[in-house]
């Protein structure tokens, strides 16, 4: 874990009681390294088993189950002298923006032209450090870029930045999927959790607490 010269890495299993269908096995986090002031990229995956060609179609109906987002944005679109702090579409990103920027995807790509994604009208106006109560994204220009590995059986959905101290963010989403050269919907749901990080202090109290309870057993 990277917290004040600490390194934070690695995939977490996110899914907490998912609901599958057919392919989809449920969701999936990777935190990358965080900065020196806790900041860190959260991305989240959809997993599907490797018997057919899955396509991506949407994601849908997010709703807040504990904590907080924190959602950074830094992208094309941010104007602080303007009052827009970035936007959800990944349009605006870019490769040296890409770092510092939280976006939903449907391909899996940032930069405009490459991503294919489109936001609800639940969306609202797409800005903020956290996601609309039942927003979501879709495909808008279907086609293979939306197709879901067969070697990774993965896709991104979406990457959240935000910083590690602010602590667990738990929330629900709704997939919709297909397998390729079908026109049938297939769906899927479950709970994500972006895992923060206890701050020093709390580690160490935790540790403190942990001795003192070893000791009244003893």
């Amino acid at each position: 874990m990277h917290m004040n010269g600490f390194v934070i890495a690695g995939t977490l299993a996110a899914a907490v009681a998912s609901t599958a269908s057919a392919g989809f096995t449920g969701w999936s986090v990777e935190v990358g390294a965080a900065d020196a002031n806790g900041n860190a990229n959260y991305s989240v995956f959809l997993n599907v088993t490797n018997d057919f060609q899955y396509v991506f179609l949407n994601c849908f109906d997010y709703e807040n189950r504990g904590g907080t987002m924190g959602a950074q944005h830094n992208d094309m679109f941010t104007d602080p002298d303007g009052g827009v702090f970035g936007t959800w579409s990944p349009a605006g990103t870019t490769a040296g923006l890409n770092a510092g920027d939280s976006y939903v995807t449907a391909s899996g790509n940032y930069g405009g032209g490459l991503t294919g994604t489109a936001l609800d009208p639940s969306f609202n106006d797409g800005v903020g450090d956290g996601l609309a109560f039942h927003s979501g994204w879709y495909d808008a220009s279907p086609g293979s870029a939306n197709n879901i590995s067969m070697t990774t059986l993965k896709h991104k959905v979406a990457q959240i930045r935000r910083n590690v101290n602010l602590g667990n963010h738990d929330f629900w989403l709704r997939l919709g999927y297909k397998k390729a050269n079908t026109t049938v919907a297939l769906f899927g749901d479950g709970v994500i959790t972006l895992v923060g990080v206890p701050a020093p202090g709390a580690i160490a109290l935790l540790g403190l607490a942990g001795l003192t309870a070893r000791r009244r057993r003893a």
